[in-house]
């Protein structure tokens, strides 16, 4: 221990009884066994099923500068393609909405996204 912290009237060692939240987005097999034997864990990773399903429940407020219709093309057509996707994410779907005043944007998305 520190001088300081001595000199402040700190202890060596404590127990602690109280409980911590651990929130990651490493892959599992990078963290320590340590940390996994000491915790439950929750996995929260999503399909690409269900990635577009949850987009679909938030498109409006997700996707506001496309039109009812417009959403709905857009998740139908990256649900369609989702295996070929480098990263599907929400972020996916945001710059798909972008892509989508071309008039070729379905070939726009599937080479740039």
């Amino acid at each position: 221990m520190s001088p300081y912290l001595e000199k402040q009237g700190y202890p060596a060692s404590f127990e602690f009884k109280g409980t911590i939240i651990f929130v990651s987005n490493r892959p599992l097999s990078k963290i320590p066994q340590a940390i996994q034997s000491r915790s439950l864990i929750l996995n929260l990773d999503m399909t690409n099923a269900e990635l577009c399903d949850h987009v679909r429940s938030i498109a409006h407020a997700t996707l506001p500068s496309l039109t009812v219709q417009q959403r709905i093309d857009l998740i139908d057509f990256i649900h369609l393609h989702a295996d070929t996707f480098k990263d599907l994410s929400i972020r996916t779907f945001i710059k798909g909405a972008t892509l989508m005043a071309e008039p070729n944007w379905k070939n726009l998305i599937r080479f740039a996204l």
